[in-house]
Order: C-alpha cells, then sequence, then structure tokens
C-alpha cells in the first residue's frame, strides 16, 4: 500500500489561515479533509477534530 499526498487546501483557506497564523491548521487540513470526506463528516465534526489537534 502507498501513502498518498491528499491535495492542496484551495488558496483563499490556505492565505485565510495563513492570516490568522494558524499553521498548524494549514498542515493538518488537506489530510483531514480526505478523511473527513470519506467518512461523510458533517462540518462540525470536520471542525472540531481540526480544532482539536
Amino acid at each position: 500500500m502507498t501513502a498518498t499526498t491528499p491535495p492542496p487546501l484551495p488558496a483563499d483557506l490556505n492565505d485565510g489561515l495563513r492570516r490568522l497564523k494558524m499553521a498548524a491548521m494549514r498542515r493538518l487540513a488537506p489530510e483531514l479533509l480526505v478523511t473527513a470526506k470519506t467518512q461523510r463528516w458533517k462540518p462540525e465534526e470536520f471542525l472540531r477534530t481540526l480544532v482539536e489537534a
């Protein structure tokens, strides 16, 4: 099994998180978005997991 790289965040989200100085969220969000999509998380589940990370 090979690991795949998640797609990058859209530029507007990346820029917004950079302005808010949320480097950890920028780093974790792409992979977490893939998980959220495949597991059909509700938006609040995604946000909660991202904030807790």
